[in-house]
């Protein structure tokens, strides 16, 4: 039934309504794409719904404590809701008002970058609504951002007058703002798992290896990131970490690193399937064999691998040679 209400309500004109009134329903009776359209389009509010559900799942992902299903719920629509408003959509349907676009483009990222909450404690860190986006779904909010800068280069193309640059410029910098506040927040803390780590420097070297990109990332970063993904040191997670660097070598994210350099940290971290994909690049595939022996989880697979390589058109005979 409650459904019924909600799906009432996003299709009606809600300003002879007692919007007060209703976005207390909505919010006791788990209404959030309804709370969310009246304080949209009731108040031409689009930053109180954030706050409120930012409120609800932020404390116990802070907390490290798991979400109820409820709080995912919110969390997941908090990330839509995010998207639509930098994109110049409505939510839960339909698009924001043309004249609203820019402004509430500037309200959102404003509100994502903030230092702290509207109440925060004292010992809040910095940039919570960003922490707490991160700590909910890493590779969803890295998508949100990936979508969003997809959006602003199409319209930077097409943008017909002084005040469109304008306004298309400034949500580029404040897209950077949000990359130099991630950078700060997941490099310099180990609250971050590798995945989470790898998830951001794989969203980055997709957007640097874009023609139209403009975002710019310390290529230090990038070294700091392959040392702790490579620290022989550390043999928890070797899997995960290796997995990690992979998806961000196949992006693109070779060039940001020195191949020499690169090969001889993951030799010295047992990341043969690095190694193998470096070899590869260079067509040694006698060395690939090496790391197939070299490698006990995959061990068993290098007559896999000869099979193919004699077999599979595309190599050359001096590349079958080497093999044989």
């Amino acid at each position: 039934m409650m459904d019924s209400v909600e799906n009432c309500l996003i299709h009606l004109d809600i300003t002879s309504l007692d919007i007060q009134q209703v976005v207390q329903m909505c919010w006791d009776n788990q209404l959030y794409d309804a709370m969310i359209y009246v304080f949209n389009r009731g108040m031409n509010d689009y930053i109180n719904p954030m706050e409120k559900l930012f409120q609800v799942i932020g404390p116990p992902l802070r907390e490290g404590k798991a979400l109820t299903d409820e709080q995912v719920v919110m969390g997941n629509k908090l990330l839509v809701y995010i998207s639509c408003s930098l994109a110049g959509r409505a939510y839960p349907l339909g698009d924001i008002p043309e004249d609203l676009v820019s402004q509430v483009k500037n309200q959102v990222f404003e509100f994502l970058i903030r230092l702290h909450s509207a109440e925060a404690a004292q010992e809040e860190e910095l940039y919570p609504y960003i922490r707490t986006l991160v700590h909910f779904d890493t590779p969803e909010f890295l998508n949100v951002l990936a979508l969003v800068s997809t959006s602003l280069q199409t319209q930077l193309v097409s943008q017909h007058t002084l005040e469109d640059f304008k306004n298309d410029k400034q949500a580029l910098e404040y897209q950077q703002r949000i990359v130099d506040i991630l950078l700060k927040v997941m490099v310099e803390n180990s609250d971050f798992t590798p995945s989470q780590v790898g998830c951001l420097f794989t969203f980055l070297a997709r957007q640097l290896a874009k023609p139209d990109n403009t975002l710019f990332v310390n290529r230090k970063l990038f070294d700091q990131v392959l040392e702790f993904l490579c620290s022989p040191d550390d043999d928890s997670r070797h899997t995960e970490r290796q997995q990690v660097l992979l998806e961000l070598l196949q992006v693109g994210g070779v060039g940001q690193f020195d191949e020499g350099r690169l090969l001889g940290l993951a030799e010295k971290a047992e990341f043969y399937q690095i190694c193998e994909f470096l070899y590869e690049q260079k067509h040694l595939h006698d060395k690939i064999l090496d790391c197939y022996l070299r490698d006990p989880v995959r061990k068993e697979e290098i007559f896999n691998y000869i099979h193919n390589l004699l077999s599979m058109p595309g190599y050359s005979s001096e590349e079958k040679h080497c093999v044989w």
